[in-house]
């Protein structure tokens, strides 16, 4: 690089120190900027593939988590569902016992039989949607606690005040 003053300024460039042809001095600069175009516009071409790859990659990494982030919260949504779907299951048979020990007169602490209250219904044993399992004495339970007892975390009432 030669510090010059050819076209009136001063400047680097790659050109001699001797005087040239104004003629020449622009042929020589023109040649210089198409070789910077072609150099510019592969460049460009280059960058715009890499923005394209960067930009795909970007798309996916965002599409991967928002599926996580769906079935996360799908997964959730199943979850709280069927814990109460079993607290229904819970209550429906709170119900059913009380109706059938009332019928038959069948105080708190006293002994019934599960199957009688069923066949009596006409119903079946409801089975947890998580697989849990339904425990139950065969004892009348005392105003405020739960006929059935489901084996799944979560799935409990702790009394049962307006049942």
């Amino acid at each position: 690089m030669v510090l010059s003053n050819y076209d009136g300024r001063w400047c680097m460039n790659n050109l001699p120190t001797e005087k040239k042809d104004p003629d020449e001095l622009a042929a020589m600069r023109q040649d210089q900027l198409e070789l910077g175009n072609e150099r510019w516009l592969e460049h460009a071409r280059q960058s715009d593939r890499k923005k394209r790859v960067r930009g795909l990659c970007c798309g996916v990494v965002v599409t991967l988590v928002l599926i996580a982030a769906a079935s996360y919260w799908g997964h959730q949504k199943v979850k709280e569902n069927n814990r109460r779907t079993c607290l229904f299951h819970i209550r429906n048979m709170q119900v059913a016992v009380r109706s059938h020990n009332s019928v038959h007169g069948i105080g708190a602490g006293q002994p019934y039989d599960m199957g009688e209250v069923l066949e009596f219904l006409k119903i079946e044993m409801p089975q947890c949607p998580s697989g849990g399992i339904y425990r139950y004495d065969n004892i009348a339970p005392l105003v405020g606690s739960p006929v059935l007892r489901c084996s799944c975390p979560g799935h409990k009432h702790e009394d049962t005040e307006g049942w």
